[in-house]
């Protein structure tokens, strides 16, 4: 018998755990695992700052995810288009060309990205950090300045309301969280570090 196939679309906290859970519960006979994302390693964006900060090395905050999932494919194609009727993926190929692949089960867990692009200029001039909820604004602005070398003209911030998560007949909630918005003065430039990111 064919084994299933099981596309899952991203490669963060999320898509790996799946992924994991899945092979834990599915022998590779029983179900292949394709997981796509356009990076080959998942970043632990909390070791960010200690990598920023020169206190551990920057491969201690990303893992490589054929490492991470012995058992599953990793693919770093960008899928393009999910064609939901047909039960197909269709993702650019090294070349550039479209190829489709089919599927039994599709699993999106992309995550989130900050759109600083909505306001002009604020995505060559601003920077998104997940902080501590009891951070405030000069504290966040002191440690980026501390940390990169550089000069802030404003910070603003937004407090996050935790998802909520059900396990089961369980229901829970994540814990609330501030994202912090810093934007650098005139001709200013964060680290080469951030550039690639």
């Amino acid at each position: 018998m064919k084994p299933l196939r099981v596309v899952i679309v991203g490669g963060g906290f999320a898509a790996v755990q799946f992924a994991k859970t899945l092979r834990g519960k599915l022998r590779p006979s029983e179900c292949e695992i394709l997981l796509f994302n356009r990076e080959n390693h998942m970043v632990f964006h909390p070791l960010l700052a200690d990598v920023a900060g020169a206190s551990i090395n920057a491969d201690a905050a990303a893992a490589p995810l054929r490492q991470m999932l012995p058992g599953a494919g990793c693919r770093t194609e960008r899928v393009q288009r999910i064609d939901l009727p047909s039960s197909e993926i269709e993702f650019e190929d090294g070349n550039g060309a479209l190829t489709r692949l089919p599927y039994d089960h599709v699993v999106l867990a992309c995550g989130a990205e900050s759109n600083l692009g909505i306001i002009p200029g604020m995505s060559d001039h601003a920077f998104a950090f997940k902080v501590m909820r009891d951070a405030t604004k000069p504290e966040i602005k002191k440690a980026v300045e501390t940390l990169f070398g550089v000069k802030v003209e404003a910070v603003r911030v937004a407090n996050v309301h935790g998802k909520v998560k059900r396990q089961g007949r369980f229901v829970g909630r994540r814990p609330d969280w501030k994202k912090a918005y810093v934007v650098l003065k005139k001709g200013e430039k964060m680290v080469e570090f951030f550039d690639q990111a």
